[in-house]
């Protein structure tokens, strides 16, 4: 039975992306994916029926021309899509450097929408910013004085320790909420 549902928009670089629940679980809308790495829809189309057909479904979205059925696929499955696709072979570099992007974080941000409603990015960022101008503060430190130098060791482990769980910070919320 197909029937109409909400759709959660996700702002990600200069695409806006979009999450649908379908069967109590998260789908991506993957014509907008596709269309927003710049790569063709009908290619990327015939790779997700013909690679990945378990993990996708036909889902009724609500647009401004009014409900059409598009492909989505499962956000557990949507990894394994973006992985498979491979920036040596894009010739153009802005969508070679977009798909670049889009593997290294999209995923995650479509996850950290998905569980908590918005995406911890900017606020991951703004952690490791804070540690940078601590570490520097910390080598300026350390450059006037050998009596200096034992404080300057301490706060690199405290900086490497705080580094790692910023990038661990998203990993850990979502354990706690599953």
């Amino acid at each position: 039975m197909k029937q109409e549902i909400n759709l959660l928009k996700v702002p990600f670089f200069d695409a806006e992306l979009l999450l649908v629940e379908h069967n109590e679980q998260p789908y991506v809308v993957m014509k907008t994916i596709t269309e927003s790495i710049g790569l063709s829809w009908q290619g990327q189309h015939e790779k997700l029926l013909e690679h990945f057909s378990k993990g996708i479904k036909e889902i009724l979205i609500p647009t401004k021309g009014g409900s059409q059925l598009m492909i989505c696929m499962n956000l557990r499955k949507f990894p394994a899509w973006l992985y498979s696709l491979q920036p040596k072979k894009v010739s153009d570099p802005v969508k070679r450097e977009k798909i670049i992007s889009f593997k290294e974080e999209c995923d995650e941000v479509l996850w950290q929408y998905w569980t908590t409603g918005i995406a911890r990015r900017e606020t991951v960022k703004e952690k490791l910013a804070e540690i940078a101008e601590f570490e520097k503060q910390s080598k300026q430190k350390g450059t006037t004085g050998s009596r200096l130098m034992l404080q300057r060791k301490k706060e690199i482990k405290e900086i490497e320790m705080l580094r790692a769980n910023a990038t661990q910070l998203d990993l850990f919320q979502h354990f706690s909420q599953n």
